[in-house]
């Protein structure tokens, strides 16, 4: 009975699923037509630093798929603060306007969370408007994508992407995807 169960839910969320795109730009077109995540948003770590990120923050602190929220580049709140029910939009809406309303929002001096540095992550793909970490924003959220989560995260996916927009002087969305795209054409 039990594996009957196993077996229905991954046929109906997908999780596990293997990546099917052959491109980049069909890779960030799924993602966007799944998610609602635009491309400017996704990162990705360097392709020598994927593994270690995945082990280190995903695997050893379970931090899917929320990263973590950041205030003036400290982190605020993590998948731990949200676990009793991981990937709840209101509670996320709740540490989104908890901290706006704690930060002096009209700071000089904000820092890129100090994931970016340390697992070497950049832009996905080079966007006309340049590099989102060389124009930051108070509030930094930062999400964890894998095209194998399946659709279980999408409509949490589609409700950051939405609330972020709501507040989008003060706060801003990153997407670090740890799939394996990094030998994949343009």
């Amino acid at each position: 009975m039990l594996c009957a169960c196993g077996v229905l839910i991954k046929q109906k969320t997908g999780i596990g699923r293997s990546m099917t795109s052959r491109t980049k730009t069909a890779y960030v077109n799924d993602i966007e037509e799944l998610t609602g995540i635009p491309s400017v948003l996704l990162y990705v770590p360097d392709s020598n630093n994927r593994i270690r990120f995945i082990r280190e923050t995903l695997v050893e602190q379970n931090r899917i798929p929320l990263f973590g929220i950041y205030a003036q580049g400290e982190l605020i709140a993590g998948s731990q603060t949200l676990n009793e029910k991981s990937g709840c939009i209101s509670k996320l809406t709740n540490c989104i306007d908890s901290a706006l309303a704690a930060e002096d929002v009209s700071a000089t001096t904000i820092r890129a969370p100090s994931v970016f540095a340390d697992y070497k992550i950049s832009p996905l793909i080079q966007s006309k408007q340049g590099n989102m970490l060389d124009q930051l924003k108070p509030i930094s959220i930062v999400l964890v994508y894998s095209y194998g989560f399946g659709n279980f995260y999408n409509s949490f996916y589609r409700d950051v992407v939405q609330r972020v927009q709501t507040y989008e002087d003060q706060c801003q969305l990153f997407v670090i995807t740890i799939d394996q795209i990094h030998s994949l054409p343009d």
